[in-house]
Formats: C-alpha cells, sequence, structure tokens
C-alpha cells in the first residue's frame, strides 16, 4: 500500500493466482529431460538449472509484465468459477 500497490483479498497459496507457479513451469520446460543426470551429478543439475534461468531471465521483464498485467483476469476467472480450477 506504501508503494501505491493495490492489495488483493486472496489467498496467497491459490496455484490460479500465483504467477511463480508459471514460472516454474516455463523453467521446467526449459530445462527439458533430465533423463541423462544421475543422482550424483548434482553439480551438472545446478549447471543446467542456472542455464536455463538465466535464459529466462534474459526475456523475463517482458514475461513478468505479461503475467502480472494478466492477474486480473486470473482473479476474474476465480471468482466467476466460484474458486474452481480455471485455464491458468
Amino acid at each position: 500500500r506504501r508503494n501505491d500497490i493495490e492489495v488483493l483479498p486472496w489467498p496467497a497459496q491459490s496455484p490460479d493466482l500465483n504467477i511463480i507457479e508459471n514460472l516454474w513451469n516455463l523453467l521446467k520446460d526449459e530445462v527439458g529431460p533430465l533423463n541423462h543426470i544421475g543422482p550424483n551429478q548434482t553439480d551438472e543439475l545446478v549447471e543446467i538449472i542456472n542455464e536455463a534461468w538465466d535464459r529466462i531471465r534474459r526475456r523475463s521483464r517482458a514475461l513478468l509484465r505479461k503475467l502480472y498485467v494478466s492477474a486480473k483476469k486470473r482473479i476474474q476467472e476465480c471468482i466467476a468459477k466460484n474458486g474452481g480450477h480455471t485455464k491458468y
């Protein structure tokens, strides 16, 4: 409120409204299959994930803006579905 950001009276844990869920899915898609990584190859796994996150970050400003702007539609759809699942 101090920064003139409208605070929404909605559950903070609602996956339909939480844009971080979209980012996790994008990261998962960007990382791709990890079948070639063994249980003791943590350095390789961390490197793959960091590289994928860097690729996402390069385009993050537009991506985050798009997700943020979609929040109003997400809320409206969630209300219309009485808290049920949405396409988001």
